[in-house]
This record gives C-alpha cells, sequence and structure tokens, in this order.
C-alpha cells in the first residue's frame, strides 16, 4: 500500500498514541489547518486536533504568512468549530495573532480586519455572512482611513476595505483630542486616522461654542468621551 507524505505522517501518530492515556475531547482544541497534497496545487482542509498538528500543521501555523500554503484557502475556516471562543487577537498595533502564532496573510488579515463586529453581549467578535466567533480587539476596531465629501454627506473608508456613510451624530472627540464615530450600524467604534483629518481639516472648526465639524450646512458638536472604545455598546 502507497501513501503520500502526509497520510504517513497522520497514521505514524495514531501508532505512537496508542500507548498514551486516552482523554476527553476538548471542543475548543480543533483548528483547521490547510496542508499542500500534491504537487498539483491541491489543497484540503485537515481538522486536526491540537495534539496531532506535530510536524505538519506545527510547521503550517507557524509559517502563517507563506502564501504557498495559504492559497486557496478561505478565511472563514477560522471561525468554524465548537465553541464561539478562540484564541484569536489583534494588538494595538494591528497586528492579528492566533494564541501566539501571528497572521499576517494579506487575505486573511484584510478579511478579519472587515468582520470586527460585536455580539450580543457586547464582546468584540468576527462575524460574516456564516458563522461568527468571539475575539479579543486591542485599540479601535475600525480606522477611518479616507473620506469623500458629496453635498451633505461623507462617505468613509474604513480599515479592512469597508465603506461606508457617516452619522454626524456619532461623532466623538476622544480624551487626546482625536476624532471618533461608530460604524457597522452603530455597534463599533472607529478613529480617524491623520490622514482621514486631514482631508478634513476644511470642515473643522472652533468657535466660543467649541469643536465642531462643518457637514454641509450643519455644524456637528463632537461631545467628548473618557473611553470611545466603548461606544457602539449600548447598540447591544
Amino acid at each position: 500500500l502507497r501513501t503520500d507524505p502526509h497520510t504517513t505522517a497522520l497514521l505514524q501518530h495514531r501508532v505512537e498514541r496508542r500507548d498514551q492515556p486516552a482523554r476527553r475531547a476538548n471542543p475548543t482544541l480543533f483548528a483547521f489547518v490547510p496542508i499542500r497534497t500534491s504537487v498539483r496545487n491541491h489543497h484540503q482542509l485537515w481538522a486536526l486536533p491540537r495534539h496531532a498538528r506535530g510536524s505538519i500543521a506545527g510547521s503550517t501555523l507557524r509559517r502563517i504568512s507563506d502564501n504557498r500554503l495559504f492559497m486557496g484557502t478561505d478565511p472563514a475556516d477560522f471561525l468554524q468549530g465548537r465553541t464561539r471562543e478562540t484564541q484569536i487577537r489583534r494588538d494595538a498595533t494591528g497586528r492579528w495573532f492566533n494564541g501566539d502564532d501571528r497572521i499576517d496573510h494579506p487575505n486573511l488579515v484584510r478579511s478579519f480586519d472587515g468582520w470586527i463586529d460585536r455580539a450580543e453581549d457586547g464582546r468584540f467578535c468576527l462575524s460574516n455572512a456564516i458563522n461568527w466567533a468571539y475575539v479579543e480587539i486591542d485599540g479601535p476596531p475600525y480606522l477611518v482611513k479616507d473620506v469623500s465629501t458629496t453635498n451633505d454627506q461623507v462617505t468613509l473608508q474604513l480599515s479592512g476595505g469597508l465603506e461606508e456613510t457617516l452619522d454626524p451624530g456619532s461623532l466623538r472627540q476622544g480624551p487626546e483630542g482625536a476624532l471618533w464615530c461608530t460604524v457597522r450600524e452603530g455597534r463599533c467604534p472607529a478613529r480617524f486616522d491623520n490622514h482621514a483629518v486631514g482631508k478634513m481639516s476644511d470642515a473643522i472648526g472652533e468657535d466660543e461654542e467649541g469643536v465642531y465639524v462643518k457637514i454641509g450646512t450643519q455644524k456637528v458638536r463632537p461631545p467628548e468621551v473618557d473611553d470611545p472604545l466603548s461606544l457602539g455598546a449600548e447598540k447591544r
């Protein structure tokens, strides 16, 4: 019987596990790992428990930024599982991790950046049309990267490749004077980056009543908030 190297490795693992005590399956230990199965660039998603990852899956996760290993991979596979809890997190600099493993494949990063939402209990999650799962987010969930103005409307270009119309009533000033608003139907806070604020410089002013943002003929006065990251939590 001839087998490919990946099948051989899995069979060897099963033999080695026979003499070890059985343990209860933990539903949080399963992850979908893309593995190249032939020289014709076919990929297969193997559902492996953590203890079975070994050299094959371990090296795959550690090389998560390798385009060859992730060719044809659907980012949605990272949300599959038997529990909503995950080890997926994004740090304050915008870097994604799965546990201690860095996620920097461009397609995954872009998808994750655009899937951030709030669950019904107010916690942040990644949510797409099929599934959702809890994640940890440090810093603003979304950044307003660019803006464009037409008539009385401001269009926001957000991190993750999203585009939304600004809700003027959601504008807020953070503790350090940063400009914030809410997106995703008001559920998530977004902070304007320097480029976006620069694009709006002609519309931002200050008078005896304080700071305002002029949108069309309307002067919107963003209230100051101590915790802009909590914006949108009331929507849940």
